[in-house]
C-alpha cells in the first residue's frame, strides 16, 4: 500500500493497492494449463468425445484465460480506497461510493480469509458496470441468491485481513461523519 494524496475527510490518505508481479507468471501458467487440458482431455483421456464437446471445453478454458489476461491489462492500482469511495479496477472502472455500502464482511472458505464482501443495495448492484467478461459470473451469483460485490485479494500486494481492516476503517470513518449508516 502506498499513501499518495493529501489527507481527505477524516484524515485518511488515499490508499492505492497494486497488483502483484506474480500475475504474469500465473497467466503464462494458465495458458500452458489450458493447452495441456485441451490436448490431454480431448486427445488422450477422452478421445471419443464429439468435436463439439471438445470445442466447448476449449472455449471455457479460453474464457478463463481471457479473465487472467484482462488482469494483466490493469494499469495503475488494482484497488483504491478514498474517504468517499472504494474501487476495484480489476472488476470495473466505476467507483463504489461508501454511501451505497451497507456492510463490510470478510469472505471465508475452509477457515481461510480470501477477501471481503461489500453489501450494497440491489439497485446499485444492478447498475454496477462490471467488465464484460465478469458480467456472466455476476448474473450467476444473483441467480444463486449471492448478493453484493466480492473483492478478492488474489494477485494483489495486500493480505485479505489487512484489506478488510483497512476497508472497515475507511467505511467507519465515512459513516461517523455522515451519520446515516451507523
Amino acid at each position: 500500500m502506498e499513501a499518495t494524496a493529501a489527507p481527505a475527510n477524516g484524515g485518511l490518505w488515499e490508499r492505492k493497492i497494486y497488483a502483484s508481479g506474480m500475475q504474469l507468471a500465473l497467466v503464462l501458467a494458465c495458458l500452458l494449463a489450458t493447452i495441456a487440458f485441451y490436448v490431454v482431455g480431448t486427445k488422450g483421456v477422452f478421445p471419443q468425445l464429439p468435436p463439439l464437446v471438445s470445442y466447448l471445453f476449449l472455449a471455457v478454458c479460453l474464457i478463463f484465460l481471457a479473465c487472467w489476461v484482462q488482469q494483466l491489462r490493469l494499469y495503475g492500482p488494482a484497488l483504491v480506497l478514498t474517504a468517499t469511495s472504494f474501487k476495484d479496477a480489476r472488476q470495473s472502472r466505476q467507483e463504489i461510493p461508501w454511501s451505497e455500502v451497507r456492510s463490510v464482511d470478510q469472505w471465508f472458505q475452509d477457515r481461510r480469509t480470501l477477501g471481503m464482501h461489500l453489501g450494497v443495495s440491489d439497485e446499485f448492484e444492478r447498475t454496477y458496470r462490471r467488465y464484460p467478461l465478469l458480467r456472466p459470473f455476476a448474473a450467476l451469483n444473483r441467480a444463486m441468491g449471492i448478493r453484493g460485490i466480492w473483492i478478492s485479494t488474489f494477485g494483489t500486494k495486500i493480505g485479505a485481513e489487512a484489506l478488510y481492516v483497512t476497508t472497515l476503517k475507511y467505511w467507519n470513518t465515512y459513516n461517523s461523519k455522515d451519520g446515516s449508516h451507523v
